[in-house]
Parts: C-alpha cells; sequence; structure tokens
C-alpha cells in the first residue's frame, strides 16, 4: 500500500486561509499556525492534512462562540 501524502503551496495556504504570507509566518514561529515542510531547496509546502484541521479547529472554536445581536431604537 502506498501513503501518499497531499503537500499545499504557499499560494494555495494563503487562498485557503485569508492569511498573508508574514502573518502565516509569524503564527508559525508563535506554535500557533501548522510547520511547513521542505519541498525543494528554494520551496515550502504545507501537509494538507494539518492545514485542513488548522482551519477546522479555528470554525469550531468561532462555531461556539455566541453572538449576541441587540437593536436599539
Amino acid at each position: 500500500m502506498e501513503n501518499k501524502i497531499a503537500l499545499l503551496s504557499k499560494e494555495k495556504v494563503i487562498s485557503m486561509t485569508t492569511l498573508s504570507y508574514p502573518t502565516i509566518w509569524r503564527m508559525m514561529k508563535k506554535g500557533d499556525f501548522p510547520k511547513s515542510v521542505s519541498a525543494s531547496n528554494r520551496r515550502v509546502a504545507w501537509r494538507a492534512k494539518d492545514i485542513e484541521k488548522w482551519i477546522e479547529e479555528r470554525s469550531s472554536t468561532y462555531n461556539s462562540t455566541s453572538i449576541t445581536v441587540t437593536q436599539t431604537n
């Protein structure tokens, strides 16, 4: 059985997360974003499952937050 790991380019990760690369870099350094892997000498990539999990965790945190809107006259 072949075990393939899907990798995402920097551009794809930026598109999926809507974060800028400097923001992603800062978050990685703080441990708040998945670490990149070396795709070649000059390119980095991320494991698709790591990015998908990170997005899901952020989404579930957002969805569990209660938002109340009150209208005043």
